[in-house]
Parts: structure tokens; C-alpha cells; sequence
């Protein structure tokens, strides 16, 4: 049964996302972040949260919760062993957002349209355009 949640996790995120773009999404009762071609990752993060309705701004570590500002997680996989891409999620006071960075630099951040809710989401309007992480 858990295969059919997954997929229709999946489906329900294919509806949601639009490409350049990272998304808040439910994956079997933890939360993560769907990066749809941004700078050439395609994948999801691994859980940064542990589900609470459709809230997903308590942030956890292995399940644990915890009460630091901000997470580092890894997406989109590997490549020669090596992890290609990294990403920070970060809550507080109406800012909620993430930021990427890949092993060849690009790099870019953005808010959440609605903090970190499932089915928020951030769209990058010009991957050409790099803003900085600060």
C-alpha cells in the first residue's frame, strides 16, 4: 500500500509543479522539497520534517524534531559517488524559504508562497540570473 501512496504523491506533485521550481511536498508522513529542472536537478530532498496536517515548519532531523533556523539537505542524488546538489531550508517569521547550490556552483534562493505548507511552492523566474545565497 505504501507504493501507491508514494505514486500518488507523485502524481499529485507533477500537478503542482511547474519547472524551475521547488516544491513542498508529503512523502509517506515526512516532507520534502521537489526541485523541478533547476539548474538541471530533477529529484527530491531528503525529509527535513515530520508531517502535522498539511504544516511542514517543524523542522526534524531523523524524526527528531529540532529548533534550528535552518536545515542543509542533499537532492538530487549522486554522481561518481559524489552528492550533486545541496540545499538549505529556512524557516522564520514570514520568510520561509530554500536555497540551492550544485557541485558546479549555480546557486539560487527563494521564498515559499505559502512558508512551509504541502503544495507551497517557489518558481524561479530566470535561471540565467543567479541570486547569491547570503
Amino acid at each position: 500500500m505504501r507504493s501507491v501512496t508514494y505514486i500518488g504523491s507523485l502524481s499529485l506533485l507533477a500537478r503542482l509543479a511547474v519547472s524551475d521550481s521547488f516544491v513542498v511536498f508529503n512523502n509517506q508522513g515526512v516532507c520534502r522539497i521537489w526541485s523541478d529542472s533547476v539548474f538541471g536537478c530533477t529529484g527530491y530532498s531528503e525529509p527535513f520534517a515530520v508531517l502535522n496536517g498539511d504544516d511542514c515548519s517543524n523542522f526534524s532531523i531523523n524524526g527528531t524534531s529540532t529548533d534550528a533556523a535552518t536545515l542543509k539537505l542533499d537532492i538530487c542524488g549522486t554522481e561518481n559517488g559524489r552528492q550533486v546538489a545541496w540545499m538549505n531550508v529556512t524557516r522564520g517569521n514570514g520568510s520561509d524559504g530554500v536555497s540551492f547550490r550544485n557541485q558546479q556552483g549555480k546557486e539560487f534562493c527563494c521564498l515559499l508562497d505559502n512558508n512551509f505548507k504541502v503544495g507551497s511552492k517557489c518558481i524561479i523566474p530566470h535561471l540565467g540570473t543567479q541570486t547569491p545565497i547570503p
